[in-house]
């Protein structure tokens, strides 16, 4: 399961930047329980990556043990349903690697990579997190898992995870303190007017969700006032989408 540095064509290793591009994904692996997954996911590419930059650098090794914070959502896997399309096909112990953006599945202890397919979701602690295509800043179609924070009727809100491995730095006199790599992880907020329409990145400012909301500007405007909204606290921009489908129903 681990011999992946002669198999995995697609990730290239920077020894500067310390980062990883997505790879390729191999063949599905048929399970008597349905879900289609595949071996290996980028986690277990960049551990095997990781050892032989170790081999390169002698003076400042680390391993996984070594990185600060998480690259998972949450570290611990939960029992969760897998869906295509609305269509329940199992349930299994998963967990979502943000770094990697892949769903992880635990059987038989056992990891696999949940494959990619649109439309596909997956539920943990009540929580759906969906596969969608999305266009990015660029301009480029790809596609991602979004987590859902609010479904309404005429708006609905989804977070996008982000996570980044910062490079280790060796201090540069013994008084000095080397600083760990450490995984990092940013929000991106996203609306969806219906099913049929496209993820619309949104920032996460009054100006811009006032202008989203524009038919009811005047009383959004004055619900934010008067709950004292502060938008980089991710329920009050849950309630103020909340309010605003109320206000349409």
């Amino acid at each position: 399961m681990y011999k992946c540095v002669n198999k995995i064509k697609t990730v290239f290793l920077s020894l500067v930047a310390f980062s990883i591009l997505p790879m390729k994904a191999q063949q599905p692996r048929p399970t008597s329980s349905g879900a289609p997954r595949q071996y290996m996911n980028t986690m277990h590419a960049f551990q095997e990556f990781r050892k032989l930059l170790n081999k390169e650098i002698k003076d400042n090794p680390i391993s996984l043990e070594d990185i600060k914070g998480s690259p998972y959502m949450d570290d611990k896997f939960k029992l969760g349903s897998i869906f295509v399309n609305d269509s329940l096909i199992e349930k299994s112990l998963i967990r979502y690697n943000i770094y990697s953006d892949e769903i992880e599945i635990k059987e038989n202890n056992e990891l696999f990579s949940l494959l990619k397919i649109d439309n596909s979701s997956v539920i943990i602690n009540e929580q759906k997190i969906t596969y969608r295509k999305y266009l990015t800043d660029s301009g480029k179609i790809e596609g991602g898992y979004f987590v859902l924070l609010f479904k309404g009727e005429f708006l609905n809100l989804y977070k996008k995870l982000r996570c980044k491995l910062s490079s280790p730095i060796k201090a540069p006199t013994p008084n000095q303190k080397n600083r760990a790599a450490k995984f990092l992880t940013y929000t991106d907020y996203y609306v969806k007017f219906n099913e049929k329409s496209k993820f619309k990145k949104i920032k996460s400012k009054q100006k811009f969700i006032l202008e989203l909301m524009n038919d009811r500007k005047d009383v959004i405007k004055k619900l934010i006032q008067e709950e004292k909204i502060d938008f980089k606290k991710e329920n009050d921009l849950i309630s103020i989408f909340k309010e605003y489908n109320n206000l349409n129903i």
